[in-house]
């Protein structure tokens, strides 16, 4: 599992992940999903997207109340971490976003993983300045596609969702081209400050 991207304005945020899943130990290494959402959105205002060890994954979402959020979303997200930490005893390489649309009315998101204590908080605060966060797997650093990534949004006039997705099917392409962990059939979700 390995590539989530997150684009985001104080206007809306658009969340996207490839589709592919791999399993790997020492002897083996072998693609078992191609088309796997890697993001769930159990209410409109809300997302969670995660990159690394499936089984981890799959057992801690079902465990931990991540899909249910009770609080403000900061709150949550540092109880939720916690609950991962303890979970994973930093045996297992897990990453996660969640976020959306706050209590009020605002477009935030946290990024944390089983590896680190820290939990990242972005909440844009201006619509013509466009967030880039990607959850990855242990195989490629951000800081090899983040040239490319300021290069892709420098070119962009106006952010809207639709340009953040077609920025993140460039990059997801890009990404796909040096880690085979990753492939190029994306699943989205975008969550916008003002609904119609």
């Amino acid at each position: 599992m390995s590539l989530v991207t997150i684009l985001a304005t104080e206007s809306f945020l658009s969340v996207m992940s490839d589709g592919r899943i791999t399993y790997s130990d020492e002897k083996v290494s072998r693609i078992v999903y191609e088309d796997y959402f890697k993001i769930i959105h159990p209410s409109p205002n809300y997302f969670v997207a995660f990159t690394g060890d499936l089984t981890a994954i799959e057992t801690f979402n079902k465990t931990s109340g991540i899909l249910s959020p009770d609080e403000d979303q900061k709150s949550f997200a540092s109880k939720i971490h916690k609950r991962l930490l303890d979970y994973t005893q930093g045996e297992v390489y897990v990453n996660y976003a969640i976020g959306g649309k706050n209590c009020n009315n605002e477009i935030e998101f946290f990024i944390f993983s089983s590896y680190s204590d820290a939990v990242e908080h972005s909440k844009p605060n201006n619509k013509n300045n466009m967030k880039f966060k990607a959850l990855v797997s242990e195989n490629i650093e951000i800081e090899d596609f983040a040239q490319e990534v300021s290069d892709l949004l420098n070119e962009i006039d106006e952010y809207t969702p639709q340009n953040a997705v077609q920025v993140q099917e460039t990059i997801t392409r890009l990404v796909s081209s040096i880690d085979p962990t990753v492939n190029d059939n994306t699943h989205y979700i975008i969550i916008k400050k003002y609904s119609r």
